[in-house]
């Protein structure tokens, strides 16, 4: 399994977990979170507390699948598909 299929796989897991601090512990310190019809969130620990709403009120049932890995000296971007539950 690659460093990526690893990371991947460590995101599903946390998110499924209900883990806030294991989620926002996965991005870059000066992460920017491009939010859907929202201002961006810049830095790990605003990102946290965006979250937290979330995982407070829902448990999600999410899942990936990757259609594209480029890679880049030191970094990678993926495009894919993913399934998010809010139960």
């Amino acid at each position: 399994m690659s460093d990526v299929d690893e990371r991947r796989s460590e995101w599903i897991r946390v998110v499924n977990r209900g883990s806030v601090d294991g989620y926002a512990d996965l991005v870059a310190r000066d992460v920017v979170w491009l939010p859907p019809a929202g201002a961006p969130i810049e830095g790990r620990e605003a990102f946290r507390r965006w979250l937290e709403p979330f995982f407070e009120q829902y448990d999600y049932e999410f899942d990936l699948d990757p259609v594209q890995v480029r890679m880049f000296e030191g970094w990678c971007a993926e495009v894919g598909r993913f399934r998010s539950v809010l139960v």
